[in-house]
């Protein structure tokens, strides 16, 4: 329908001026603009769908020496060691603001999916997210019914789609024993020191029993799967917890004078980490800057 609307609209403003020369000629004139019209707009379709993530524009030229210089950058960043997806993943999670969306399959709303910001934080060993849920809340009967749940995770300084973000999907169950409760709580509270409120009578322990899988999209052309087993068996990035003084001394000391000079981006602790056990890695953009 879009199309023909388009066709017929081009056709008006191209023929109406020869109506009063040559209107016998209408017909196949007519005939001949709207397949002419289809035919470009389908092309023009299927370009745009092979152009993926590319550019659409006029991009920048680059001169030979230039691509030379870009094709080996790129072999030897291919070579170049970096943190594992799962590693990622978990340095993500664990360096968050510890609060997430947790979406469920809503019992109100017909089963329809819902989300709610909650907090958590994580079981010792698997890396697993628990919960502290009131009885009151909908996700909480929601859970109760059916524990299908995923919960949407956010880099901590998260501002757009160039940060990284984590869903895990998996399953939710309550939890009963008294004595890992007791562990949970203590856990938790030193990671919400003001959730005073999950010794009240009607919260109860909830925690991610079983991970079916895990999305990881970690900006631009960052995206990727990871297992259960993967996630499980990574560790977060023991230097993370210090990256953003460490950058902050770098921005302001050492890589400020250069960005003065250059223009240069100001490093970010946002994933892909520029600062890890094994690498820094550092903006630039085409010069000159």
């Amino acid at each position: 329908m879009r199309l023909n609307m388009l066709s017929k609209s081009v056709l008006f403003c191209c023929v109406s001026p020869a109506l009063a020369f040559a209107p016998r000629a209408l017909p196949v004139l007519a005939r001949s603009l709207v397949t002419k019209t289809r035919s470009m707009l389908l092309r023009a379709t299927e370009e745009k769908k092979e152009t993926g993530h590319m550019a659409t524009g006029n991009a920048p030229q680059m001169t030979p020496e230039e691509e030379k210089m870009v094709a080996a950058f790129r072999e030897h960043q291919s070579k170049a060691a970096r943190l594992s997806m799962a590693e990622e993943v978990r340095t993500l999670i664990e360096q968050s603001i510890g609060f997430g969306v947790l979406s469920t399959n809503s019992d109100q709303y017909g089963g329809y999916p819902t989300g709610s910001v909650v907090g958590f934080q994580l079981q010792e060993g698997n890396g697993l997210p628990y919960f502290v849920f009131s009885t009151m809340s909908a996700h909480t009967k929601d859970v109760l019914k059916d524990g299908k749940v995923s919960l949407t995770v956010m880099a901590k300084d998260f501002q757009g789609a160039a940060e990284g973000r984590v869903v895990l999907i998996g399953d939710c169950k309550k939890v009963f024993d008294k004595d890992e409760i007791a562990k949970l709580r203590e856990k938790y509270l030193a990671r919400h020191k003001d959730a005073y409120w999950i010794d009240f009578g009607d919260f109860s322990y909830f925690a991610m029993t079983s991970l079916q899988t895990v999305r990881y999209v970690g900006g631009f052309a960052m995206a990727g799967s990871v297992t259960p087993e993967q996630y499980e068996a990574a560790a977060p990035d023991p230097i993370a917890a210090f990256a953003s003084p460490v950058i902050k001394h770098m921005n302001d000391g050492t890589w400020g004078p250069f960005r003065a000079r250059g223009g240069a981006p100001p490093l970010t602790p946002s994933p892909p980490h520029p600062l890890s056990r094994i690498r820094q890695t550092t903006p630039t953009r085409r010069w000159p800057w």
